[in-house]
């Protein structure tokens, strides 16, 4: 074991190891301890009994110090919480992705859906955008996922979802009906359908993402698209 400094004798002295300081009092002590002639760093262990194997009690951040590097430093961190509150603390950054929250689904059914995908207010935002503005699918998404194939029961399934009860559940059905109508598997149509309405290749059920996206949008993403598929 290595030797005790004097310094370090000394600062041990100051401390009383059966006491429970407050941040405090703590604060004040360390101050009282250092020997430096310097703004010097400090370590702080919290325990906060969450399990970072879930997406959802993740907890992630890196504070500079106000004289650091001079600049302005935002933090955000994610927990569970109030789905509620959560949309209060998302839809700002969502308007600056330039998203309106107050038009298209409610923002707070929104977090409900998409809350487990993210880690963070500001990724929450970034999933949410696909429910209030259309993202247009890159051409990689284009050539990989709209075929000649898929392109007829795509053509039904837009009937379909015009007069469908525009539930999840029946938009889930009216889906695999097209596949099964075509002789098609389940991916071959939803998952350009995905691509059409959302512009991502990954997203929560389809059947709950369309309903949230709603049927007027939802058919006038797939009339955009519909026209770049080959055949």
């Amino acid at each position: 074991m290595s030797k005790l400094t004097k310094n370090r004798k000394l600062a041990l002295e100051k401390l009383d190891k059966d006491k429970q300081y407050t941040i405090v009092e703590a604060s004040g002590l360390v101050k009282e301890m250092t020997t430096t002639k310097f703004d010097a760093a400090i370590d702080i262990d919290v325990r906060l009994g969450v399990d970072p194997r879930k997406a959802n009690q993740m907890v992630r951040g890196v504070v500079l110090m106000p004289n650091g590097l001079g600049k302005t430093v935002r933090v955000l961190v994610f927990a569970e919480g109030d789905d509620a509150r959560i949309a209060e603390l998302v839809a700002p950054v969502l308007r600056s992705r330039e998203c309106d929250p107050d038009h298209g689904p409610e923002l707070e059914n929104v977090v409900a859906l998409i809350k487990e995908r993210a880690s963070s207010i500001v990724e929450l935002a970034d999933a949410a955008v696909l429910f209030y503005r259309a993202l247009h699918p890159t051409d990689e998404l284009k050539a990989k996922h709209y075929s000649a194939e898929s392109r007829p029961a795509l053509l039904a399934l837009r009937k379909r979802l015009a007069e469908v009860d525009w539930q999840r559940e029946a938009i889930g059905n009216a889906v695999k009906e097209a596949a099964t109508e075509y002789q098609l598997k389940m991916p071959k149509v939803a998952m350009p359908l995905r691509v059409m309405v959302t512009g991502e290749p990954q997203t929560p059920p389809i059947g709950a993402t369309l309903e949230l996206i709603g049927r007027d949008e939802v058919l006038a993403r797939m009339d955009r698209e519909l026209p770049g598929f080959p055949g």
